[in-house]
């Protein structure tokens, strides 16, 4: 009997991203591949062989049990490998490796208001921070250095912008940044001849939870107030007027003083008596949103005393609420996981209607009111098209348009 040798060669392997956009792909020198992808999200390998009737895929050196057809969803960080096999049986050499790696998100900074310097001031360090390292810059030049200790160092007068920055890790992510202004004042010789007005300089930062959030998921917001003047502030208060798209839940603690919020003006109040020269305090309270899209939040701080600089009474806030979140890959092969093309957030949209075609324009599904039921029964594996139209709080009619991908091999 004459054996023919399925021809194989790396060089027919694949590399195709179905899950997220976020996934970078770089070739080294062969045999081998590298494949960086982002934490929860996959890379499809392809295996396309001429002559081959099945294939079998390896993880680690194993053979992976079912995994015998031209494609292989990939998650999780090792080595990929995979041989073919013609109708004789008669199997092709094991192919070249391709190593998959998983990187994580970068984590997010905080970084509190800086207080107000004078020209001549001992140089001080910079204390953001983050689980990752962070390296800071400023803007304009000429005003102050940073060394590569965090130690800043007064050079000019004048307002700089100082900018902490996280790099995000291959293609998971852009740099993360979080941005304070110092200002360094010019330092005067001349006295005042009579008494001022006491003044205090209050300033006011606002931020929201980094990670995301859908409607009528609870997250928190944190509010900072710093005196940057020497003097004691005296009855500090802190006003928050929620947005509609925003519900309170709860005051999670406060540092100084106490938060109240009146449901009828939606106003949160956070009243502290007294707030020492060089001191700062915090409040965090958690919310829910009503509806997807960026919400702003804004609030604002004052105190008995004159306020030196009214520029920094005032904090705003931006978060971005997602909506639906479907994805595009699903794998019906009966193992219990991801067996149906399931779409989470659809349980708030009860008026919904999908329907799904194949690339040719054909229906091969269609429903109202979809129950996260659909297993591509008697479909081929490949790609198809979906049409989501659901009704929204407010009665208005959403579309969303896209693919998704039936895979029958386990992720």
């Amino acid at each position: 009997m004459t054996v023919k040798k399925i021809r194989y060669s790396i060089a027919s392997l694949v590399l195709m991203v179905f899950l997220f956009a976020n996934l970078h792909a770089t070739a080294s020198a062969p045999p081998k591949q590298t494949v960086t992808i982002c934490e929860g999200t996959i890379a499809v390998l392809n295996a396309a062989t001429a002559n081959a009737a099945s294939y079998q895929w390896y993880f680690n050196g194993q053979a992976v049990a079912g995994a015998n057809d031209k494609s292989y969803a990939a998650g999780k960080a090792g080595i990929y490998k995979v041989l073919a096999l013609n109708k004789q049986s008669c199997a092709s050499e094991v192919s070249d490796e391709v190593e998959v790696a998983v990187n994580a998100y970068s984590s997010p900074i905080t970084f509190y208001p800086l207080a107000d310097k004078t020209m001549g001031d001992a140089p001080f360090k910079l204390t953001a921070s983050s689980k990752n390292p962070i390296t800071y810059t400023a803007s304009p030049a000429g005003i102050v250095s940073i060394d590569n200790n965090n130690m800043v160092t007064i050079i000019g007068v004048g307002d700089v912008v100082i900018t902490a920055t996280v790099p995000g890790k291959s293609s998971c992510g852009t740099a993360i940044m979080a941005q304070q202004t110092l200002k360094v004042n010019p330092k005067t010789q001349i006295k005042p001849t009579t008494a001022a007005p006491q003044m205090v300089d209050l300033a006011i930062a606002a931020s929201s939870e980094s990670r995301q959030i859908t409607t009528n998921q609870p997250f928190v917001y944190t509010f900072t107030v710093k005196n940057q003047s020497a003097d004691a502030a005296t009855n500090v208060s802190v006003t928050d007027t929620l947005p509609a798209a925003l519900n309170f839940v709860s005051v999670d603690n406060t540092m100084d003083g106490k938060a109240t919020y009146d449901p009828n003006s939606r106003v949160l109040s956070w009243k502290i008596d007294q707030l020492k020269g060089k001191a700062y305090s915090e409040l965090h309270f958690s919310v829910t949103a009503t509806r997807h899209g960026a919400i702003k939040n804004t609030v604002k701080v004052a105190s008995t005393e004159t306020d030196s600089n009214p520029a920094n009474n005032t904090a705003i806030d931006y978060k971005d609420i997602s909506g639906i979140n479907i994805a595009n890959v699903f794998t019906p092969n009966g193992d219990g996981r991801n067996d149906t093309f399931t779409i989470p957030d659809l349980v708030q949209y009860p008026e919904n209607e999908l329907i799904i075609v194949n690339r040719w324009g054909a229906g091969v599904y269609q429903t109202k009111n979809y129950q996260n039921n659909w297993t591509g029964d008697k479909l081929d594996e490949g790609t198809y098209f979906y049409s989501l139209k659901i009704k929204n709080s407010k009665g208005e009619q959403e579309e969303y348009k896209g693919y998704v991908t039936l895979l029958r091999a386990a992720i």
